[in-house]
């Protein structure tokens, strides 16, 4: 009987343990859901233009890394994801930057699993603006009256 009685409680000890993991995994894998979508407001701008970008679903209160054309650096900013998993980033487009579509990413440690997602953006030509300069001077005439003067008589 002793025998069974310790071999009974191995196995609600380790029984125990696999609930215990598979509650912390479901845990780990909870946050994770619901995809993490990013958003970037303008879509396309030339090198210097301000931009907004916005995260969704991502896990709340961990900081997020933005970066440009390469997940895993904070070039772009870093923000704490807010109690809804959402944040916001106001960034410039680098001045550096080549014409065409480059990768946005926003990622986020979340446990040991990374959570990225990505938005595309076009880089532009910059614009070039032609300013003309016209100046008109006004043409100034001085008039100056004719003085006499009259010399007294003795």
């Amino acid at each position: 009987m002793q025998g069974n009685h310790g071999l009974i409680g191995r196995r609600v000890v380790g029984g125990a343990s696999l609930l215990s993991l598979l509650l912390a995994l479901q845990l780990v894998t909870a946050g994770t859901a619901t995809a993490a979508t990013l958003t970037v407001a303008p879509n396309s701008a030339p090198p210097g233009e301000s931009i907004v970008i916005k995260g969704s679903a991502f896990v709340a209160l961990l900081e997020v890394d933005v970066c440009w054309d390469q997940p895993g650096c904070d070039n772009l900013g870093s923000r704490r994801a807010n109690p809804n998993g959402t944040f916001t980033v106001e960034a410039v487009v680098p001045l550096a930057a080549s014409l065409g579509t480059h990768p946005i990413y926003a990622c986020q440690l979340s446990g040991l699993v990374p959570v990225c997602t990505s938005a595309s953006f076009v880089v532009l030509e910059p614009t070039t603006t032609t300013i003309i300069a016209t100046t008109t001077t006004a043409a100034t005439t001085t008039t100056i009256a004719p003085t006499t003067t009259t010399n007294p008589t003795t």
